[in-house]
């Protein structure tokens, strides 16, 4: 299982904060999923994530295909 948030631009804080909790609280429902913030580009990534949060453009998850990181 695997939650996805996406969002444009999570490089402001207050919107990476937004973006950020509502996959922390997922994740408390579903503790074994894993969790992934994906963005437009790279330059829209959070300054910081916990580290149990996967960060990437969506381009290169869409590019990666199906299958674990």
């Amino acid at each position: 299982m695997e939650l996805i948030q996406v969002c444009t631009d999570a490089g402001d804080p207050e919107t990476a904060r937004r973006e950020l909790r509502a996959l922390v609280e997922a994740g408390e429902t579903h503790p074994a999923a894993r969790k992934r913030l994906l963005t437009l580009t790279q330059d829209g990534s959070p300054p910081d994530a916990p580290p149990d949060v996967s960060v990437e453009p969506a381009y290169a998850w869409f590019l990666r295909g199906p299958g674990p990181d």
